[in-house]
């Protein structure tokens, strides 16, 4: 059996990258993530208000734009902030 620690994946030529490193940046962004709807959640209601309006503002003006990556910008923007549609 082989550990996943120990595989390794060719993404860039100049560096390999493990799955202990994937590991490690999960964790990293999911603490990362928690932290910044603590302190959204946080903050106060009209100032949460406001981020949560113009997000919201920014997902209307990028679904007009032929760019599909201001899109996905800005669902992870909402991911980020745990704001639903």
């Amino acid at each position: 059996m082989t550990n996943n620690s120990d595989i390794s994946y060719d993404i860039m030529p100049d560096r390999v990258i493990r799955c202990s490193d994937f590991e490690k940046i999960i964790k990293q962004e999911n603490f990362t993530m928690s932290i910044i709807q603590i302190i959204f959640n946080a903050i106060s209601p009209d100032l949460r208000k406001l981020l949560v309006d113009f997000i919201n503002t920014l997902s209307i003006k990028a679904a007009k734009t032929d760019n599909p990556l201001d899109d996905i910008v800005v669902n992870l923007i909402k991911q980020l902030f745990a704001i639903k549609d």
